[in-house]
């Protein structure tokens, strides 16, 4: 019995590189891929700037405790590049947490008109007071009797600015705190007389400064 032998021709599979929609597709991962690493460094791209880390204080010194370094697209030259803060820098005005460090909020202790002074003040700042806050600065006579001819309570300096509260001073009175104030020069002369005499300081807060 013979067995009839037939000739069939199978066709290969196409290629999978030959085929154009396998292509086109390779080809659109690979611009998307592109597109994001091309929107990813745009947005990274910027200049090096400073950047407030919290609250500061006018007066306060500017360094590592209270900026940093960060990429911002400011579109400005408004703000300070880095290396560019000078040696000695202090905030102009008080600023808010992560806020970019503008050139006209920066100044330094020679162009400063006004004097970084510590001093011991009667208890009465009320707990709600901040760094950056307005004070009025206050002689108390220490006799509290207001007996005709007796001086009363003057007024020393309009306003100064509350840098920093500082840790009580055991030498210090119970009713007597210590603070950091930035004083105007032209007030200087009449806070350094109170603090030498025999009367007491006192700090009212006017609001911001």
């Amino acid at each position: 019995m013979r067995t009839r032998r037939s000739v069939l021709r199978v066709s290969a599979p196409r290629r999978l590189r030959r085929d154009p929609r396998f292509l086109g597709g390779i080809a659109l991962i690979a611009l998307s891929v592109l597109a994001c690493a091309w929107l990813v460094a745009d947005a990274r791209a910027g200049e090096a700037v400073y950047r407030t880390t919290r609250a500061i204080a006018i007066g306060e010194r500017l360094d590592e405790t209270n900026i940093e370094i960060v990429d911002a697209r400011t579109e400005s030259s408004a703000y300070v590049l880095e290396g560019a803060l000078p040696d000695g820098a202090l905030a102009a005005h008080s600023m808010g947490a992560q806020e970019l460090l503008a050139e006209s909020a920066v100044t330094t202790e020679a162009d400063s008109r006004t004097r970084r002074l510590v001093i011991a003040v009667a208890e009465g700042l009320p707990s709600s007071a901040s760094p950056g806050d307005a004070l009025e600065l206050w002689s108390l006579p220490v006799d509290e009797r207001h007996e005709e001819g007796r001086p009363g309570s003057v007024r020393i300096a309009a306003s100064v600015t509350l840098v920093k509260i500082l840790e009580s001073d055991s030498s210090l009175t119970r009713s007597a705190s210590r603070i950091e104030v930035l004083v105007e020069s032209s007030d200087l002369p009449n806070v350094l007389d109170a603090m030498s005499g025999r009367g007491v300081l006192a700090a009212v807060p006017i609001g911001p400064a």
